[in-house]
C-alpha cells in the first residue's frame, strides 16, 4: 500500500490556489470579451458587466500579489 501523506496534498492544493483562480478568471474574461464584443448591445447586461469586471480585477489583483512573493520568472523588476 501507498503511505500517502494527506498535509503535503492539502498544502499544495492551497498553494495551487491562486493558479486556478487565475485560469478561471482569465477563461471567463475571454467568454465575456466575446460576448462583449459581439453581442447585440441590447443584450449586454451592464450591471453583470460591471459585477464580472471588478470581481475579476479583484481576484487578479489577489494574484498578482501572491505572485510577487513567488522567486523566480514572475517579477517586476527589469534586467
Amino acid at each position: 500500500m501507498f503511505d500517502v501523506q494527506f498535509d503535503k496534498v492539502t498544502k499544495l492544493s492551497k498553494d495551487f490556489e491562486p493558479f486556478r483562480q487565475l485560469w478561471i478568471t482569465s477563461s471567463d474574461w475571454l467568454r465575456w470579451y466575446e460576448s462583449w464584443m459581439n453581442d447585440a448591445l441590447v443584450d449586454v447586461d451592464a450591471e453583470k458587466v460591471d459585477k464580472n469586471v471588478n470581481e475579476s480585477y479583484k481576484t487578479i489583483h489577489k494574484c498578482v500579489k501572491v505572485f510577487a512573493g513567488i522567486p523566480g520568472e514572475c517579477s517586476n523588476s527589469s534586467s
